[in-house]
């Protein structure tokens, strides 16, 4: 299926990352990616720029940091490219940062990616689930996709015709539906809220003139 494919792990959701001008706090979400992960997972770059294919096969020590991460933790954002910092005591050479997104289903841009071959020399990632993200260029295929996807895993992980799937697909739409519900529960809290508010105000209100018509008595 043509499609653009990348892999990426989570390391560490509370790793911290140290510069010349403070520390983090232990809450640095540290992912090992490939060369595909910014393109494919919708992240661009603000500064600098994203890794080369020759940084992921070697392994590089470098680095691309979130927009909160890096503006918390440096005192001039233009001066962040080229910088060296050190993550869980390892130092990478900074060289992009992403735009801000802001906070969004759980999500921050308190981040920090390094290249895959990097992570699995320097930290213990023999463990750690790797999720694949699979881009096609046409909609219309998200389907083929999908059942071609089913189709390879359920090969290579040599399940028969009667056992149940042993990993996991998940297609865009359903995580637009979960954020989608949220948002409705969200819209009840407010008017929830809202109507708690106006009834304390109102309340308030029927206090204060009361106060008036008994001192005008």
């Amino acid at each position: 299926m043509p499609s653009e494919i990348s892999i990426n792990t989570e390391i560490s959701a509370t790793a911290t990352i140290k510069t010349d001008f403070k520390e983090s706090n232990p809450n640095v979400a540290l992912q090992a990616v490939d060369e595909n992960f910014m393109k494919v997972n919708g992240k661009n770059v603000m500064l600098g720029r994203s890794f080369s294919a020759i940084e992921i096969e070697s392994g590089s020590n470098v680095v691309v940091l979130g927009f909160d991460l890096a503006n918390a933790n440096f005192e001039n954002i233009d001066s962040i490219i080229g910088a060296i910092v050190s993550i869980e005591a390892k130092k990478y050479k900074v060289i992009g940062i992403t735009e801000s997104k802001g906070s969004s289903a759980g999500q921050n841009d308190n981040f920090a990616l390094i290249p895959y071959l990097n992570a699995k020399r320097e930290f213990d990632i023999s463990t750690k689930s790797f999720e694949i993200l699979v881009s096609v260029k046409d909609l219309d295929q998200i389907d083929w996709a999908i059942d071609e996807a089913y189709g390879i895993f359920r090969a290579i992980r040599k399940q028969s015709a009667l056992e149940e799937d042993n990993f996991m697909v998940s297609k865009s739409d359903k995580l637009a539906n979960t954020l989608i519900s949220q948002m409705s529960y969200i819209s009840i809290a407010t008017i929830i809220i809202g109507l708690l508010t106006l009834t304390g105000a109102g309340v308030g209100l029927m206090n204060i003139m009361l106060v008036s018509v008994n001192e005008r008595t």
